[in-house]
């Protein structure tokens, strides 16, 4: 009888994790919540930036203006993988790639804008700005050749500026020109060496890494993961950002060792425990998908995750008995 039992919850809670799985695939509307704050490179809140988040496979673009604590948010998200684009006057423009769910509590979003002083004066020329935005424009139409050419002759115009080979490598990678996206983020990376601006450099190999992973060389995208991470060690949004790409193409054990890194380095984060306990239950290790539950549960008690998960815990707990 008990193995009957256990035979029906690990069907039941298995299927409800892969539903965990095929939810990342649907980016759209929904009821999820996202929130952060832009400030500059001294702490001081950036108003009237334009915070702008557009689902990959959607192609959904949704854009509020940072008010004067720099703060933003959306409402009404759906689950799924986003570009999140920041732009202010006489700041270099931020990009980054997040894992949005309309289930879970995403965590805040702290953007820092980088002023570019030998260039200030440059980009306030209304030339070289309107350049930039019609790049962003045209990438977020997914025009992605007339975006190269834009951002190589802004590139050209303001050689100093090495974060637009983050542009440059993109519409490469989406042009699915892998070799020479990979050239333009060692560009950047190798100028981003010489401003000793480590983020950037862990930037450049976790964009890297995304690349070998769409190649479904998973050996060589951890590396390069693991070397982004050695960089900005404390950043547990990339470790868990990383999770989530392995854990959307079912590399459970890859992700559970990111999960767990995101937990070691914010554990009062809820959203990895989580994710972890779904993890064990695709593997069937019922104890360690109930520590992490019950973990979950402890750091997050306001999560709408709360009282599904608590079901799970509660049935894990009796096959104890």
């Amino acid at each position: 009888m008990k193995n009957k039992r256990l035979a029906g919850l690990a069907m039941a809670l298995l299927l409800l994790a892969f539903v965990q799985f095929s939810l990342h695939a649907q980016a759209g509307m929904g009821r999820g919540r996202l929130n952060g704050v832009v400030v500059d490179e001294t702490g001081k809140p950036v108003a009237n930036a334009t915070v702008s988040l557009e689902y990959e496979n959607a192609g959904k673009k949704l854009e509020v203006i940072t008010d004067r604590n720099g703060e933003w948010a959306f409402i009404g998200l759906g689950t799924g993988r986003a570009n999140l684009m920041v732009v202010a006057d006489g700041y270099l423009v931020t990009t980054d790639q997040l894992s949005i769910s309309q289930l879970n509590r995403n965590p805040q979003v702290k953007v820092v804008l980088k002023e570019d002083k030998e260039k200030k004066a440059r980009l306030k020329d209304e030339a070289s700005v309107t350049l930039l935005d019609q790049g962003n424009n045209l990438f977020t139409q997914r025009k992605y050749a007339d975006a190269l050419t834009v951002f190589s002759q802004f590139a050209q115009n303001n050689p100093e500026i090495y974060q637009i080979y983050f542009n440059i490598g993109d519409c490469y990678r989406e042009m699915q020109d892998y070799d020479t996206a990979i050239k333009q983020y060692e560009i950047a990376m190798e100028k981003a060496q010489l401003k000793a601006d480590t983020v950037m450099q862990a930037k450049g190999y976790a964009s890297i890494g995304e690349i070998f992973l769409r190649r479904n060389d998973f050996k060589s995208a951890q590396g390069y993961f693991k070397q982004s991470l050695d960089l900005n060690p404390k950043d547990e949004i990339l470790a868990y950002n990383v999770a989530e790409i392995f854990f959307n193409n079912q590399k459970v054990e890859d992700a559970i060792t990111y999960y767990t890194l995101a937990t070691t380095i914010k554990p009062d984060w809820g959203t990895p425990y989580l994710k972890l306990g779904y993890a064990y239950l695709n593997k069937a290790e019922y104890p360690k998908a109930l520590e992490n539950f019950t973990k979950f549960l402890e750091v997050d008690p306001n999560s709408d995750q709360v009282q599904v998960v608590q079901s799970i815990v509660d049935y894990l707990k009796k096959m104890k008995k």
